[in-house]
């Protein structure tokens, strides 16, 4: 399972409007086990998975530990979790981000096999 989304629109809405297409690739996201986006600012953060309404713990971040990563959020906040084992294998990972002032977003739906290292 795997999607890539993109749209327009202002970055507090356009990041939980991206995961929400994916769902046309048979993934809701009450389905998701692992919801990672970039990760801006915590208000940004918050927004996005109540809009989603998935749960904090099923949105892990390094906001405290590492700020605004900008493009690098994504791929830092995978690795951290999957070595803490936050993701086991099997897990539907959705991640979202958006670029320029949130003129552009983007979602993909992964299915898990990476073990920790």
């Amino acid at each position: 399972m795997f999607a890539i989304i993109q749209s327009g629109g202002r970055q507090v809405k356009v990041t939980p409007g991206a995961v929400i297409e994916v769902d046309r690739f048979d993934a809701k996201p009450g389905d998701v086990d692992v919801f990672v986006s970039n990760q801006p600012n915590r208000l940004f953060l918050r927004n996005w998975h109540d809009a989603l309404q998935i749960p904090a713990e099923k949105h892990p971040d390094t906001f405290d530990e590492c700020g605004n990563l900008f493009g690098a959020g994504i791929p830092v906040t995978l690795d951290t979790a999957n070595r803490a084992g936050r993701i086991p294998n099997g897990s539907l990972v959705l991640m979202s981000a958006f670029a320029h002032a949130g003129d552009y977003a983007g979602a993909a739906a992964v299915r898990w096999g990476a073990q920790p290292s």
